[in-house]
């Protein structure tokens, strides 16, 4: 995992302080990576245990929210990201320092996922984990609003 891009204007949210983590992930799914062509998809360790569950509960398997239009040998790639790496990845970010942490970081073939991509990791300090997974590389400018984005959706009321 190599540090990728930081947002030089303001510092992004990583930890999410609201009890409703599954709400939260709708809400960047709809309002960020539907909306930018370089998102793939989420990952986390959490699933909605109905339709309406704001909160979720931890799983056992990763869980995914891909984008309607992702390249199918991608998403196949990207199905292999199990427990153990997705883990392995949040154990790599939270060993940073907090102030030496970046906003999003570039996966390479460490990982074995089959291909070059972005991750933007998100947490609780309930150990609920995801990341919104982007094609690498994505310009600058896409980043920096996407971070201004995430911003403004886990800092409403």
């Amino acid at each position: 995992m190599f540090s990728f891009h930081t947002h030089e204007v303001l510092s992004s949210i990583h930890k999410v302080e609201s009890d409703f983590w599954e709400e939260m992930l709708d809400k960047l799914y709809s309002k960020v990576v539907q909306k930018h062509k370089s998102c793939l998809g989420l990952i986390s360790n959490t699933i909605k245990t109905k339709p309406n569950d704001k909160v979720g509960e931890f799983s056992e398997n990763t869980q995914f929210l891909f984008k309607s239009k992702i390249d199918p040998d991608k998403h196949d790639l990207l199905l292999l990201i199990d427990k153990d790496k997705f883990n392995a990845i949040f154990q790599e970010y939270l060993a940073f320092e907090e102030d030496d942490r970046s906003d999003f970081y570039h996966l390479k073939e460490k990982y074995e996922i089959g291909f070059e991509m972005l991750v933007y990791p998100l947490y609780t300090q309930l150990e609920k984990k995801a990341f919104l997974m982007l094609e690498h590389p994505t310009e600058k400018i896409i980043l920096d609003r996407i971070c201004s984005e995430i911003n403004r959706i886990l800092s409403e009321k």
